[in-house]
């Protein structure tokens, strides 16, 4: 039987725990040994990459299913469900596809699933309903939290020129913005000589051919413009949380 070995992290987290991608290759392996199976490749991995991405918009997925479509492959092995599915419909739809084509699914945390027998159906579908419940709870609980941020006036988003978002991950490992950070040091002492300079009485043009001569960077590497010292100038100071 040709297997195929798929792993999926979310973050770049959990090198020390089960879900870790090290633990995942060891945990198929042995999956993989128990069922007889012979590996066509090394595992396909996905490395910070969303369970709520359907699978096959993920590099590593996109690959997964031209294979199982090619006929390459016999069986899929992963660790759980919520490796290659978190949307119940995705979930679904392509392990049924799956099926027709004759490749089976072994989890380590399941066994072998199958969706044409009522049992199957009725386990892959609970766990696929339970995951996007999960999912619809989290994302519910982030737009509250981000509406309180909001409310408290800390900026939500990529942070602004002189600071850094602090990463931030939920229960199931999911990066976050909580609205928290930090300064960046090298572009902080920026604005604050744009500040100096416009305390100075520098106009923002001005400022800005300064900067540009002396050849500091931008956040992208461009160049500066009167509208990004504006920015600068009409941003609040945010305070390190």
């Amino acid at each position: 039987m040709r297997v195929l070995p798929y792993e999926r992290v979310s973050t770049q987290e959990q090198a020390d725990t089960r879900l870790g991608l090290d633990s995942q290759r060891r945990l198929t392996g042995d999956l993989v040994a128990r069922i007889n199976g012979r590996l066509v490749r090394e595992p396909i991995v996905d490395e910070g990459i969303s369970a709520g991405i359907p699978i096959i918009e993920r590099p590593g997925g996109r690959q997964l299913v031209d294979l199982v479509v090619a006929g390459a492959v016999d069986a899929v092995v992963a660790l759980d469900q919520e490796r290659l599915f978190r949307d119940m419909i995705d979930c679904i739809v392509t392990l049924r596809r799956w099926h027709e084509l004759g490749v089976r699914l072994f989890l380590v945390d399941g066994g072998e699933i199958c969706v044409d027998d009522p049992e199957g159906f009725l386990a892959v579908g609970t766990r696929a309903l339970v995951g996007e419940y999960n999912r619809l709870q989290s994302r519910r609980r982030t737009r509250r939290a981000l509406a309180e941020l909001q409310k408290r006036g800390r900026h939500i988003g990529p942070a602004p020129f002189g600071w850094k978002n602090i990463v931030e991950h939920d229960a199931t490992g999911e990066r976050v913005d909580r609205g928290r950070h930090e300064v960046e040091e090298s572009e902080f002492a920026v604005v604050l000589r744009v500040r100096d300079l416009s305390s100075a009485g520098e106009s923002a043009s001005e400022i800005a051919r300064i900067l540009n001569r002396e050849g500091v960077p931008t956040r992208l590497g461009g160049v500066w413009t009167a509208m990004h010292i504006t920015r600068i100038l009409a941003r609040p100071m945010l305070r390190a949380v």
